[in-house]
């Protein structure tokens, strides 16, 4: 295999973890945010849920995918 395409499969390698990793963190998100819409009671609960998912999804900047679905316990 020559350079060129070792390369142009690390890139897609390295595209593919990175927007795994972008789509697990708006899924927990998203999920926390709508928990957080159609909390009736109980408001300060969802809040603090809420931004802990805005917490979590700012500090894993670069973690894998696996990892990040094992944290979120889903399936990728």
């Amino acid at each position: 295999m020559s350079y060129q395409k070792k390369n142009k499969y690390r890139y897609e390698e390295e595209f593919q973890i990175v927007f795994s990793s972008l789509l697990l963190r708006q899924k927990k998100l998203l999920e926390a945010y709508q928990k957080r819409k159609m909390a009736k009671e109980n408001l300060d609960i969802a809040d603090k849920e809420f931004h802990e998912a805005i917490n979590f999804a700012n500090s894993n900047e670069s973690e894998n995918p696996n990892n990040l679905a094992m944290k979120l316990k889903v399936n990728i």
